[in-house]
């Protein structure tokens, strides 16, 4: 059956999407012959099937548009067997709050360290993050003379303490990954403050 008013006989039409994927469709895919009467509208309808079969062509092949740049990063404390759970100073020893100045914004956290009663990091540790850089950070009666592995966050340099309030014997320099075993630097189950600064 041809086209009402056209001798033309309609050709296969060949897509080609950017992605190199090619669409071939027959006449029969185009056009539908007990709608189109007259000249017009068969071109009308061509149009519109063309318009149809193009989108079609081109979302079938697909584009990824995830972001290329995300890609999960296991945590350094990861490997450790952290939790995932963060402490702040102040669960870790109430005196560790910070006295807001009036008219001054307080200052940004720096990041977090991870200590644990085991050398090589082994469990039980804690991660204790939301300290100033310079502030001393009391370790409490948990983890007071109890820990023999320290590690900050990369970018951070700190200095353990044998003493509350940042005094006494001090290790420092500390940075990433940190001290495995604080028995080499004569300073293990003898921590009782640090202090950290990015």
């Amino acid at each position: 059956m041809g086209i009402v008013g056209w001798p033309y006989k309609p050709q296969p039409v060949v897509l080609k999407s950017p992605g190199s994927a090619v669409l071939q469709l027959q006449p029969t895919q185009l056009f539908i012959p007990a709608l189109t009467r007259s000249r017009s509208s068969t071109c009308t309808m061509f149009a519109v099937k063309l318009a149809v079969a193009a989108f079609t062509a081109l979302f079938a092949v697909g584009v990824n548009a995830s972001p290329t740049g995300l890609v999960y990063r296991a945590d350094w404390k990861d490997q450790y067997g952290w939790d995932g759970k963060v402490t702040t100073p102040v669960e870790l020893d109430p005196k560790n709050a910070v006295k807001p100045t009036p008219g001054k914004p307080a200052p940004a956290a720096i990041g977090g360290v991870y200590f644990c009663k085991n050398a090589n990091f082994v469990t039980p540790c804690v991660y204790v993050s939301g300290f100033n850089s310079g502030q001393c950070v009391g370790v409490g009666s948990d983890w007071n003379d109890v820990v023999s592995s320290f590690g900050p966050d990369q970018g951070l340099t700190c200095t353990i303490y044998s003493d509350a309030n940042c005094v006494g014997r001090a290790t420092g320099g500390v940075v990433y990954p940190g001290i495995y075993n604080l028995a080499d630097y004569n300073n293990n189950d003898a921590m009782s403050s640090f202090r950290c600064t990015n």
